[in-house]
């Protein structure tokens, strides 16, 4: 689940980084930075133009696939043909499909700084860099009733925690992370009637302690699974 949750935010947050494509606007002719340029697509700037022919001020940027069926629409302050400071982006991919929403800073058109983006079946909220989740952040995710908060690298959590507060899998971890699994030290704290638990091999059932209902497995971690109880990271490093 945690897997699918990362993937639509990466997907959500996706750009292309293209330093230095411009399109140019109708009706106007304005040029504005695209910073995830597809052929064919077509701009509309309803705004100003600066005395270099860039769109300059308040405004509202729209992006049009060549199909028709998806737009991408930018409102805020322009630069010299940049989104700059606080703006708002909404994506819809195709008719009839929910829209991304990101709402906060930006840099150069690219989501930079304190902001929300709301997504499919949930939202995250922090600190961006490059388009990217980047920094002190916290993604819920609505219908499984998950958390993550922590720090976040390149669109993915690294260290932090986790929270799933489903009826049928009330997990918590607490640690570090890498392609949206545990990997490396932490400590994951499974309830009795997790399914979790219940796909734990004889082995790591041994390797816990009970602490009232929960049952709690700290130590090292590698690709999601549970290997070697240990006290702390460094001693987790003796002992591989």
């Amino acid at each position: 689940m945690l897997k699918h949750l990362m993937m639509v935010l990466a997907f959500a947050s996706a750009g292309a980084f293209a330093e230095d494509v411009y399109t140019t606007t109708q009706p106007n002719g304005c040029k504005v930075h695209n910073p995830n340029p597809y052929s064919n697509d077509t701009a509309e700037w309803q705004g100003a133009c600066n005395a270099a022919g860039f769109a300059e001020g308040e405004g509202v940027l729209r992006f049009r696939n060549h199909l028709g069926v998806g737009e991408t629409e930018l409102s805020g302050s322009w630069q010299n043909g940049k989104l700059q400071g606080i703006g708002k982006i909404q994506t819809q991919i195709a008719l009839g499909v929910s829209r991304n929403t990101y709402r906060g800073e930006f840099r150069d058109s690219l989501k930079h700084g304190i902001g929300i983006m709301e997504f499919p079946g949930g939202f995250y909220t922090g600190e961006f860099r490059h388009d990217q989740p980047h920094g002190l952040g916290t993604m819920i995710g609505l219908l499984q009733k998950d958390v993550l908060h922590g720090q976040w690298e390149n669109g993915s959590l690294r260290q932090g925690e986790w929270f799933s507060s489903s009826e049928d899998n009330r997990v918590r971890y607490s640690g570090v992370f890498h392609d949206a699994k545990p990997q490396g030290f932490g400590t994951m704290t499974l309830h009795k009637d997790s399914k979790m638990l219940q796909r734990l091999n004889a082995k790591q059932r041994t390797q816990g302690k009970w602490q009232g209902d929960d049952y709690v497995l700290r130590g090292w971690f590698e690709n999601g699974n549970f290997i070697a109880p240990c006290a702390t990271a460094a001693q987790c490093a003796k002992r591989r």
